[in-house]
């Protein structure tokens, strides 16, 4: 693992967040229509490593979403 020297109000992607774990090695992303997509978002990290390891997400959808949703326009 290794600095990639981001001042503090900058990020990989426009309009995305994220943030990593270390003692976990969980990276979450906040995804949105206007953000990096996660597939963009892990192909970033697989070429920036110069790994050949596939990186996935696994979504976590917050319960207040799935309200909205269910809630009839």
């Amino acid at each position: 693992m290794s600095d990639i020297q981001l001042a503090q109000n900058e990020g990989i992607g426009e309009q995305s967040a994220f943030i990593y774990h270390p003692a976990t090695s969980i990276l979450a992303l906040q995804s949105n229509r206007n953000g990096v997509s996660p597939g963009d978002f892990a192909k970033y990290f697989e070429i920036f490593a110069g790994t050949n390891a596939s990186i996935s997400f696994d979504p976590v959808i917050q319960m207040s979403v799935l309200q909205r949703l269910a809630k009839p326009k």
